[in-house]
């Protein structure tokens, strides 16, 4: 996880800021990664798995609210956060064996009343048991591309899912 330590913190120090950057990114990655869809969903894992992250995080301040996370996911820079985000998952991805099938959406009903529609792409590893979502945004210009992020572990989107050799 280090890697996210790359990303710039979008927030000003001066507004007295309680919780790690890099802390909220990581409680981010692995509420998501277990299974949680929405920022109400992440900061409920978030607190009921407070003792199990304590284990490999300070938590100085406990752990982040919602509007927290809401906060830094609306400041955060997407193209920094690719960087660090397709590093990451390059080192996992290298662990693995077999390949990683990806499906994308767009999140129904959420382009109405003129704000632009939701698109996610989700990323599964198709030997473990993990899923892990890789992005989910208001503008699909500001996605997580679709581009390699390792050997062996390739695959292209077209009306179905096909292993690029």
């Amino acid at each position: 996880m280090c890697c996210l330590r790359e990303v710039d913190d979008p927030r000003k120090p001066s507004n007295g800021t309680l919780h790690d950057f890099v802390e909220i990114l990581v409680i981010a990655m692995a509420a998501v990664l277990s299974d949680c869809d929405t920022v109400e969903d992440i900061a409920y894992w978030a607190y009921k798995k407070e003792d199990w992250l304590r284990q490999f995080l300070p938590l100085k301040n406990g752990v982040p609210s919602e509007k927290t996370f809401l906060r830094i996911f609306r400041a955060l820079d997407p193209k920094q956060f690719e960087v660090a985000f397709r590093r990451w998952v390059a080192e996992v991805v290298g662990t693995l064996n077999g390949g990683i099938a990806v499906d994308g959406k767009t999140v129904r009903g959420s382009g109405s009343g003129g704000e632009t529609a939701i698109h996610m792409v989700s990323a599964f590893a198709t030997c473990a048991v993990l899923r892990r979502c890789l992005s989910a945004g208001a503008n699909p210009a500001r996605q997580l591309s679709l581009r390699p992020v390792a050997t062996g572990a390739v695959v292209e989107v077209t009306k179905r899912l096909k292993p690029l050799v």
